[in-house]
């Protein structure tokens, strides 16, 4: 019996003994097992330099650790987490990681980062012309770290084209035209746009202007050309029978001489293209006569609105306040009115305004006036007269002394006949025709002819 509880007690110590030495055997096995892994995460998805990238270590069965870290900052590290690492120059490189334990457990890992330049999009728009159309640009891509470019010409020829170097590029129609690259090197990519603007296309035209003394269009006829071109940058004037008989000005004069039919052309140009273009201006013979038609004239209190004096040379009507010392000698006469009744008036001599409730005139000439033929022993001339002057010379009876420059009138003769002279031999006649009460802004109507010359 005794023997029997001995026996029992050994052989359970010995499968305890032997269990322990198992269970033992097995703990140190698993504890020996590393795994080394880790993960990579590029900040901000930016594989441009600088990159920045965040390691997280996922290793299991390890206790100590050995970074190396190609091409970054720091270059290595022995912490089990190494943070961040940054990249500041492209290229291909690996992160390895060497983990170990106490027991003799070791595993490696490595990961390769390819690191890109930095994409600065960049290009040169040369034209060697104008930006008159149709415009031809030559594209220089100066582009860096990039591997594709897709670019857009706003309404060029192409309108879009894939790769480097697009070469020419052509744009037709006047305007701005947007030009655009967008630039990657297959995971990322930056735009950058420029525009051009093609200038007007040419366009040809001219206008005849002078000065209001040639309103009649009596040689001496003296023509200014005003350039109303666009996009011109070269003028060739064709002024057959004109003096010059060319120019290449902008804006000539010619003087023509001699009655006739004439053409003028302009034949504009810049360095894509070239148009003419005519007009004809027909000129009549000097009959040495300015006739002007329903002139107004307002009284004295109209002076600085309607305006009292009258410019043969200006071919108008001068206000108050538009007389200087530039044309206060080419006015021929005034005109003074009383009041809105027309009781009283006449016209008066440029020399003498003064005394009728105007500012004396800059300048001012002598012209002597008949306003009344009626108290007058002398050579009149009648309404119908007056109508039918067509020619200077029909008014060279006109002799007046200064005893025919007294004398006023009213509204109770109509058609009224005012004969002049100037200072300057020039003789001419007013046909009064009209009356206009308006209160302060009463004016007469009337229609003027008087010499060109003596």
């Amino acid at each position: 019996m005794n023997f029997l509880k001995t026996s029992s007690g050994f052989f359970l110590a010995m499968i305890l003994a032997a269990c322990v030495l198992i269970f033992n055997s097995c703990y140190k096995e698993q504890a020996l097992i590393v795994d080394a892994d880790f993960g990579v995460t590029v900040i901000n998805d930016d594989y441009s330099v600088p990159v920045s990238v965040k390691i997280e270590n996922l290793t299991t069965g390890a206790d100590t650790y050995r970074w190396t870290f190609e091409g970054a900052e720091p270059a290595s590290a022995s912490t089990k987490a190494p943070g961040t690492l940054s990249y500041t120059k492209p290229g291909s490189y690996t992160i390895r990681l060497e983990a170990t334990n106490s027991y003799g457990g070791k595993d490696t890992c490595s990961f390769r980062l390819v690191i890109d330049p930095v994409i600065i999009p960049l290009f040169k728009v040369n034209n060697l012309q104008s930006w008159y159309p149709e415009v031809t640009v030559h594209i220089e891509n100066k582009t860096m770290g990039a591997t594709t470019w897709e670019w857009t010409f706003e309404q060029g020829i192409p309108e879009t084209y894939s790769g480097e170097q697009p070469g020419h590029v052509v744009f037709k129609s006047p305007g701005p035209h947007l030009i655009r690259l967008k630039a990657g090197n297959g995971r990322e990519f930056y735009t950058k746009d420029t525009t051009i603007t093609v200038l007007p296309d040419l366009v040809n035209n001219f206008e005849i202007s002078w000065e209001s003394a040639d309103n009649d269009m009596q040689v001496p006829f003296t023509a200014v050309l005003q350039n109303k071109c666009i996009s011109a940058t070269h003028y060739e004037w064709s002024l057959s029978g004109g003096t010059p008989p060319a120019a290449t000005t902008p804006q000539p004069t010619v003087v023509y001489n001699s009655p006739g039919v004439y053409t003028i052309t302009l034949k504009a140009s810049n360095d894509k293209k070239t148009t003419s273009t005519s007009q004809t201006i027909t000129l009549l013979p000097d009959k040495n006569l300015y006739t002007f038609t329903d002139v107004r004239l307002g009284i004295n209190t109209a002076q600085n609105s309607i305006g009292c004096y009258f410019s043969a040379i200006d071919g108008r009507v001068l206000r108050s306040n538009e007389i200087n010392a530039t044309n206060g000698s080419r006015v021929d006469f005034a005109f003074f009115g009383l009041n809105s009744s027309f009781t009283r008036n006449r016209f008066v001599s440029p020399h003498q305004v003064q005394d009728y409730t105007f500012a004396a005139i800059p300048g001012a000439v002598s012209t002597r006036t008949l306003n009344k033929q009626e108290n007058c022993n002398c050579n009149g001339l009648s309404p119908a007269e007056f109508d039918d002057i067509t020619e200077g010379r029909q008014l060279s009876f006109i002799s007046l002394s200064a005893n025919d420059e007294s004398g006023e009138f009213d509204s109770s003769r109509l058609p009224r006949i005012v004969l002049f002279s100037t200072a300057d031999g020039r003789r001419g006649a007013i046909k009064v025709k009209e009356y206009t009460s308006a209160g302060l802004q009463s004016y007469i109507v009337c229609d003027v002819k008087i010499m060109k010359q003596q």
